[in-house]
This record gives C-alpha cells, sequence and structure tokens, in this order.
C-alpha cells in the first residue's frame, strides 16, 4: 500500500508541477557577462580592482526583472581570471537590457601611472539564440570610461566577453651620477 500511494504521489506532483517528476526545472532564460582581468607591470601590492555592472531596462532606466547590480573585485595579479555573470531577459518585450561595466577602484596612479587608468575591450562571443528568430543581436563597446553591454529582451544565452587591462609602468632605477663639468678654457686672442 504505501508504495502504491508514493507512485500516486509522483504522479500527482508531476501533473501539478510540469517537470517535477523528471527532476527538471525551469531555468530563467539569461544572457551572460564574462568579465577578465589583465593586469601588466607591477602592480602596488596589495592592490584591489573593483568592477561594479549595473544593468538596466534601456527604455527606462530602472531596473527590470531585478536585472542586475554586482560588485565584485580582482587582486592584484588579476585573479580571479574571470567573473561569469547572468542577466535575466524576458523574452516578450521588444526593449534592451543595457549593462554598464566599470573599475570603480584600483587603477594605476601616483607619479608613474599618470595618464594611465583602466583599458575596455569588449566583444560579443556568442549570438546566443533570438525568439522571434531574426531578432535583433546583443551589441558591445568600449569606451574611455567603461565598456557597456546591450542585449535584446528577444535574445537569449548571448555572451559579451569584457577585459578590464591596468597597465603599470615600473619606477625607474636610481639617476646614473651626473658627470662633472669640463673646465672651460678660453684662450686669449690678440690682434695686432
Amino acid at each position: 500500500m504505501t508504495r502504491c500511494t508514493s507512485l500516486f504521489g509522483v504522479m500527482l506532483l508531476g501533473l501539478l508541477v510540469p517537470g517535477a517528476a523528471q527532476g527538471s526545472a525551469q531555468v530563467a532564460p539569461v544572457n551572460h557577462i564574462v568579465v577578465h582581468k589583465v593586469v601588466e607591470g607591477p602592480a602596488p601590492a596589495g592592490a584591489v580592482f573593483v568592477v561594479h555592472v549595473g544593468c538596466t531596462d534601456e527604455a527606462t532606466g530602472a531596473p527590470t526583472l531585478g536585472v542586475l547590480d554586482e560588485t565584485f573585485s580582482f587582486d592584484a595579479q588579476g585573479n580571479p581570471p574571470a567573473v561569469t555573470l547572468d542577466v535575466p531577459t524576458n523574452l516578450t518585450d521588444n526593449g534592451f537590457v543595457l549593462c554598464q561595466i566599470t573599475e570603480t577602484s584600483g587603477f594605476p596612479t601616483g607619479p608613474f601611472g599618470i595618464g594611465q587608468s583602466s583599458l575596455y575591450g569588449c566583444a560579443v562571443t556568442s549570438q546566443g539564440t533570438s525568439n522571434p528568430p531574426g531578432g535583433p543581436d546583443a551589441t558591445c563597446g568600449a569606451l574611455r570610461a567603461d565598456a557597456v553591454v546591450e542585449f535584446p529582451f528577444s535574445r537569449v544565452d548571448a555572451v559579451a566577453s569584457v577585459t578590464i587591462t591596468n597597465r603599470f609602468v615600473e619606477p625607474p632605477t636610481a639617476e646614473p651620477p651626473a658627470l662633472p663639468e669640463a673646465p672651460l678654457v678660453v684662450a686669449p686672442t690678440f690682434t695686432g
């Protein structure tokens, strides 16, 4: 009798929650941003590079679907090698999710880092799929102060790869000693 009741319970659960009897769960549609960190030259000991990713509905500027507002960090060697974030999409609207990726601290400063900051690279490495087919593509652009990724709501499983590079210049060693000045010898000229 217990076996029959258990079997009936599994069948009932399968009717009430589609996919429950097979053990599968419905996964929300997402796109992906992969952030990579490159550190060139000797970063200061203990340096921490803080990155913020904020995604909003492009039309309203407001977060949609609880879209994304994440802050994470990389160490002085650029570890972890990459951080992958899932950006929800709703597959029903004709809008876009706009994501801004910005390094907020850790970029080079000081006398040998003047004029240097975070350098951004950005590329869409997979367009995923579009529902309906033929919908707009995901785009990615690197600007001077950040990278911007745009995912259409109609697209799922698109992947944008963002690379943030910091270049540090090793300070020069001590200046070589100045050469002594040669004495100035003036020879008189006689006319006459």
